[in-house]
């Protein structure tokens, strides 16, 4: 879990770049998450590493810099198919939100959203609740679910956390609808951990 958050503050970072529009220098400041070829975090990189275009011209990276520690929202799959590992769930879940302060949402979803803690505190006192139950039967709406939270985030220094077995049979959405939408959006990133490898 610590290098899981770790990963999540070394991928995301802030750079400035400097460029023509309308005929006139402009500083544009914007948020990118650094992978290398085989979609690993990539740190310590440097302005004069990247390259950058704004509407087909080059333009200059002035800076770059790691974002603060980023707002976790945690989507927990409570749906009957987490039935076997949900132990593991919970445990993984209340050892992300122990590390990652106090900038922490949890949601525990199946066929739609079924609640929410806002805040380490009430994250806390809600995964103690829900390690006490056991998932019930009914549908898994794993891709609404996310696209519903990815609306509800305000900031941009933010990521999803879903701990599930990926498993979703009552989305409106389907896998690629779900991934389009993130793409065309200035939605969080999203990271997985899934605890059936069954599945």
């Amino acid at each position: 879990m610590r290098r899981c958050l770790s990963l999540l503050c070394r991928t995301l970072a802030v750079v400035i770049v400097v460029g023509n529009a309308f005929g006139q220098e402009c500083p544009v400041s914007t948020m990118v998450r650094l992978l290398d070829k085989q979609s690993q975090p990539v740190a310590n990189v440097t302005a004069d590493q990247l390259k950058a275009e704004i509407n087909g011209s080059p333009a200059t990276i002035s800076s770059i810099s790691p974002t603060a520690k980023p707002t976790l929202i945690l989507l927990v799959d409570a749906s009957s198919s987490m039935k076997d590992t949900w132990n593991q769930s919970i445990a993984a879940a209340k050892q992300l939100v122990g590390r990652a302060g106090e900038d922490v949402d949890t949601f525990v979803f199946r066929d739609k959203i079924r609640g929410f803690a806002v805040g380490r505190s009430e994250s806390e006192q809600f995964l103690d609740r829900l390690s006490t139950q056991t998932p019930m039967p009914g549908g898994t709406s794993l891709y609404d679910s996310l696209i519903e939270i990815a609306n509800r985030v305000k900031t941009r220094n933010a990521a999803i956390v879903v701990i599930s077995d990926g498993e979703d049979n009552a989305s409106t959405h389907s896998s690629d609808a779900t991934v389009s939408q993130f793409l065309r959006s200035a939605w969080p990133p999203v990271f997985g951990l899934i605890l059936d490898y069954d599945h």
